[in-house]
C-alpha cells in the first residue's frame, strides 16, 4: 500500500483534511477533499471501508469532498478512505493507490 507522496501531488490532485473553524465547536464529521488543480478531468475509484470500489470522474478546477458523521461529539476515527488513479495520463496504465486520513472536523464540505 502506498501513500501520499509528491507523484500524487505532482498530478495536480491532492488531499487536504479539514480541521475545526472554532476551538470549542463540536467535531462531527471525518472529511477527506481530492482537489483536481489540472487541466483535465480525472477519473478515480474510492472505497470507503471495506465497501465496494467506486468510479468518480473529477472535473477541472474542482473538489470532491468525502466524509463520515461520528456517532458522538470529538469521535474522531472514521472507516479507512482509499483511492486509486492513473497516475500519469496517458494511453499506458500505471494505477496509483493511496489511504487518505480523514481528520474531525466541524462541518462536511472542502475549503480552497
Amino acid at each position: 500500500m502506498k501513500y501520499i507522496s509528491s507523484s500524487f501531488v505532482a498530478l495536480g490532485m491532492f488531499a487536504s483534511v479539514l480541521g475545526s473553524t472554532t476551538s470549542q465547536a463540536a467535531h462531527r464529521y471525518g472529511v477527506v477533499c481530492l482537489h483536481n488543480h489540472t487541466n483535465t478531468s480525472i477519473n478515480f475509484t474510492a472505497r470507503i471501508g471495506n465497501g465496494p470500489w467506486e468510479l468518480y470522474t473529477l472535473a477541472p478546477s474542482t473538489n470532491r469532498t468525502f466524509w463520515h458523521i461520528y456517532e458522538y461529539q470529538n469521535q474522531d476515527r472514521s472507516p479507512i478512505f482509499e483511492v486509486s488513479f492513473d497516475s500519469d495520463l496517458s494511453d499506458a496504465r500505471y494505477y496509483l493507490r493511496y489511504r487518505l486520513e480523514r481528520l474531525a472536523a466541524v462541518g462536511n464540505g472542502c475549503s480552497g
